[in-house]
C-alpha cells in the first residue's frame, strides 16, 4: 500500500523552499505521526486518534516522564497544531483519551508516496550489528530521497542529488552520520548511489579538485536504477559545463612545482634550510596524493569503512600496514585534536564522528576541527 506524505515536511512549507515542518518539530517521528493522521482520516479530513494509538503505530511503548514517548508525541502534535498543519479538538492529550484532529494543509498539492512494505524493510531489519542505527532517522532519510526525486525538474527522472549540507538542513540528520544511514538504505535494497566523480572548475588556474554530490535512485529488482544513474550522471555533467570532470588529477600549479624543483636543487647543493625542506616535503605530499590519482579523503574513507578496521585508530591502521610515516602523521593529528582520553586510552567521541573527522580533516582548518571536537565532547559527556 502506498502512503501519501506532504513534501512540506522537508521543504516548501509556508511557500518557502527552505522551510520545512521538521525544523519546528525537530523529531524524525513527525513523519510517522503524519502517516497516521493521513492514513486514518475520513472524507472530511478528520482523523480520530488517541495519543496511545499514535505511539503504538510508531512501534513504541507508552512511557511517561520528561523526554519519553508521551512527552515527545505531545510536543509533535502541539507543534503541528500551532503551525496550523492540523487542528486538534482537545489539546490536553492524555494517553487513552479519544480525540480528533483535522488536517488543514492541502496534501494533494505537494506530496510524495512511500510504500508500506519499504517501511517494514527498515523497521524489521535485523541482520548484522545495527544497534547504532536509528530506524526513525533511516526512514526519514529514505522518504527525503523520495521527496527530492518527486521534486526533480532538471530533465533527469527517478533520481536526485542533494548535497550532504542540504540533507542536514532539510532533515536535521548531521553530516558525520549521513553516510551511515545511506549505507544502511543500500544494504536494505531501498536505494542505490552513483557519483559523477571528481571535477575542477574551468576558471580555476590551480585546478583544485572537488567531489560531486551523490546521485540517488530507488532500487528495483529489474535493474532500471542502473540506467537511471548512468543517464543522470551524463545529464549532471551536461548541466555543468563550467566543471571539468576527471578520472585522475595532475597538479599543474606552476608556482608550487617551481618551488619544489628549486628547493630540491638547493638541497643537493647543501644550501636548503630546514624550513624550506619542510615546506617542500609538505608540497610533495600534497602532490603525491593528487598526482597518484588518489584523493586522500577517499583513501581514508575506504580504510575506516572497512568492517575489519572498526573502532581502530587511523594511526594504528597505518601501523598495521607498515606505513610508519603516515602512522606518525595521524597519531600527531589525533593527539592535537584531543580525541583520546590520556589516562584510559579510550575514544572521547563516537566512531562515526571520528570517521567524519579523519575523512574531512584539513590541517589548514585545524582550529575549526579542534573546536568541533570540543563542542561534541561537551554535548555528549
Amino acid at each position: 500500500m502506498n502512503i501519501k506524505i506532504t513534501n512540506y515536511l522537508y521543504h516548501g512549507f509556508n511557500n518557502n523552499p527552505d522551510d520545512g515542518i521538521l525544523k519546528y518539530t525537530n523529531n524524525p517521528k513527525t513523519l510517522l505521526v503524519l502517516d497516521y493522521i493521513y492514513s486514518n482520516r475520513n472524507m472530511k479530513n478528520i482523523t480520530p486518534f488517541s495519543l496511545e494509538d499514535i505511539i503504538a503505530h510508531c512501534g513504541l511503548a507508552v512511557r511517561s516522564g520528561n523526554g519519553n514517548t508521551i512527552d515527545q508525541f505531545k510536543n509533535i502534535l502541539h507543534t503541528l497544531h500551532n503551525l496550523k498543519v492540523i487542528e486538534i479538538e482537545n489539546l490536553k492529550l492524555t494517553p487513552k483519551q479519544f480525540n480528533k484532529c483535522k488536517l488543514l494543509i492541502d496534501i494533494d498539492r505537494d506530496f510524495f508516496y512511500f510504500n508500506e512494505d519499504d517501511k517494514k524493510k527498515i523497521f524489521d531489519y535485523k541482520h548484522g550489528n545495527e544497534s547504532s542505527i536509528d530506524k526513525f532517522k533511516a526512514f526519514l532519510l529514505y522518504c527525503y530521497i523520495l521527496s527530492r526525486i518527486r521534486q526533480n525538474t532538471d530533465g533527469t527522472t527517478g533520481v536526485c542529488y542533494p548535497s550532504y549540507s542540504l540533507i542536514t538542513k532539510d532533515t536535521g540528520i548531521s553530516d558525520p552520520v549521513i553516510n551511515k544511514y545511506i549505507n544502511f538504505l543500500v544494504k536494505t535494497d531501498l536505494i542505490r548511489v552513483g557519483n559523477a566523480g571528481l571535477f575542477y572548475y574551468s576558471a580555476d588556474k590551480n585546478k583544485r579538485v572537488t567531489e560531486s554530490s551523490n546521485i540517488y535512485a530507488i532500487f528495483d529488482k529489474h535493474g532500471d536504477w542502473q540506467d537511471k544513474l548512468n543517464d543522470s550522471i551524463k545529464t549532471y555533467k551536461n548541466n555543468h559545463p563550467e566543471r571539468i570532470f576527471v578520472k585522475s588529477y595532475k597538479n599543474n600549479n606552476k608556482s608550487e612545482n617551481g618551488y619544489i624543483a628549486r628547493i630540491t636543487y638547493l638541497e643537493k647543493q647543501g644550501k636548503a634550510t630546514e624550513k624550506q625542506i619542510e615546506k617542500r616535503d609538505k608540497l610533495l605530499e600534497k602532490k603525491r596524493e593528487i598526482d597518484g590519482g588518489e584523493n586522500i579523503k577517499f583513501t581514508i574513507k575506504s580504510l575506516l569503512d572497512n568492517p575489519n578496521n572498526s573502532d581502530i585508530l587511523l594511526s594504528d591502521i597505518y601501523i598495521n600496514q607498515g606505513n610508519i610515516n603516515l602512522a606518525e602523521k595521524y597519531s600527531d593529528i589525533e593527539k592535537q585534536l584531543d580525541i583520546i582520553d590520556g589516562e584510559t586510552g579510550e575514544f572521547l567521541i563516537d566512531w562515526d564522528y571520528y570517521k567524519w573527522l579523519m575523512i574531512n580533516y584539513n590541517s589548514d582548518q585545524h582550529e575549526y576541527y579542534y573546536n568541533c571536537v570540543q563542542k561534541y565532547i561537551r554535548e555528549h559527556n
